[in-house]
């Protein structure tokens, strides 16, 4: 793989994994988290009960009531698995579909690089009625009674449906399936994100990021769009494409709506995905690196500033003075501060100060996982879940 790819790629994958999905509701009331114990996966309720103790080589999060998991695999601390076969249990620990499906190929697509391709991954996980299992080198789509509803198009990599659509590889690019199995667009594609509001955010073979309607068809495609639309609104890129730019120059960001109008002048040095009315803006810092990929741009690296919140207008409803800040999502949004990450309110208020080395997006159950630094020792280091108020679970 090029090296050109890495900073570009690590960017959308952090854009399609994190947010590109929205603040959706989980269609079963209760849902479970994986966790693990030695080399032994199980699961916590959002309460952080145990509720089905680790005796699995991997666990897959709870959806639709079904969860996902390895009996047989060689355990790979916290990755999956490359061997061992997958079936499925429900919430009382029983099997509903027999363990007999194979873990992702080492080097799946889109490229040779492990962490990636099975970041892509969205295996085991079921969505709208179907999860992505694998059959030797192919992949093929079952429903909760263990039926083959898609198979037979040679998807080399799967992602889970969403808003009626799946992205699949095929034929060495990505493309778009409906439940059906019908190819709905065509593979073109390097990265997809799954589809939210209508709209999805890809990459193509060239580098240039865009966002897509259900047909294929690019949407705004005079602006450089760097992330999906949440809650009607998309962040830019400052320009059109095809102007050329210099390294400090004409590099600032906003936000665009749905109809193409900009919603500020761009202005801010990083503008992250919106959400509870809110936007993550990075401002006062310096532009230090510069990628060029055909007309599209990305900068590689940015020193010093500080980060805060605006509305849909361009206003500051919270001010710049955090070191790092990701979108809100549940009515939380997690901020770094003096080198580690809390958790605020969209009033600014914080719900937890400054105290782990990592922070996560919360769901709609009101969990959401970190990773615990010196304040909480002798546990530093150790993943936990975390609810509004307290940590549930923390790894042993």
């Amino acid at each position: 793989m090029k090296i050109k790819w890495l900073i570009p790629v690590v960017l959308f994958l952090s854009a399609i994994l994190t947010g590109c999905g929205g603040e959706t509701v989980s269609p079963v009331p209760e849902k479970f988290y994986p966790i693990r114990e030695g080399k032994s996966y199980g699961y916590i309720n959002a309460e952080g009960d145990k509720v089905i103790s680790p005796q699995y080589a991997y666990t897959v999060t709870f959806n639709e009531g079904l969860g996902g998991v390895n009996i047989g695999g060689s355990g790979y601390h916290k990755d999956m698995p490359e061997n061992g076969k997958w079936g499925f249990i429900n919430k009382e620990n029983r099997i509903v579909i027999n363990p007999k499906y194979d873990s992702p190929p080492v080097y799946a697509a889109p490229f040779e690089l492990n962490a990636l391709s099975l970041a892509l991954h969205e295996a085991y996980l079921f969505s709208e009625g179907l999860a992505a299992v694998c059959v030797g080198k192919e992949w093929m789509y079952i429903n909760h009674k263990d039926s083959v509803v898609i198979s037979g198009l040679e998807i080399k990599s799967a992602r889970r449906f969403s808003e009626g659509l799946a992205a699949v590889y095929i034929g060495g690019k990505w493309g778009y399936i409906d439940r059906n199995g019908i190819i709905a667009i065509k593979p073109q594609f390097l990265f997809p994100a799954n589809f939210h509001q209508g709209h999805a955010y890809v990459m193509d073979e060239k580098g240039e990021t865009f966002c897509i309607d259900r047909t294929g068809k690019r949407i705004l495609n005079q602006y450089r769009v760097v992330s999906n639309f949440k809650e009607g609104f998309a962040p830019v890129k400052g320009g059109y494409r095809g102007e050329k730019f210099e390294l400090k120059e004409n590099l600032k960001m906003s936000l665009v709506d749905s109809t193409g109008y900009l919603t500020t002048s761009p202005q801010f040095d990083i503008v992250g995905e919106f959400g509870n009315g809110l936007a993550p803006v990075l401002v006062g810092s310096e532009q230090t690196a510069l990628l060029t990929l055909k007309d599209d741009y990305r900068t590689l690296k940015f020193t010093g500033g500080k980060w805060g919140f605006i509305n849909s207008k361009g206003i500051f409803v919270i001010n710049p003075q955090f070191e790092d800040a990701k979108g809100f999502d549940f009515q939380m949004a997690p901020v770094k501060q003096n080198g580690l990450w809390g958790y605020l309110s969209p009033g600014g208020e914080w719900i937890y100060d400054p105290q782990f080395q990592w922070a996560g997006s919360f769901d709609a159950q009101g969990v959401a996982k970190v990773i615990l630094s010196e304040k909480h020792r002798p546990y530093q280091g150790k993943t936990a879940y975390i609810n509004k108020n307290k940590v549930i679970w923390t790894e042993p």
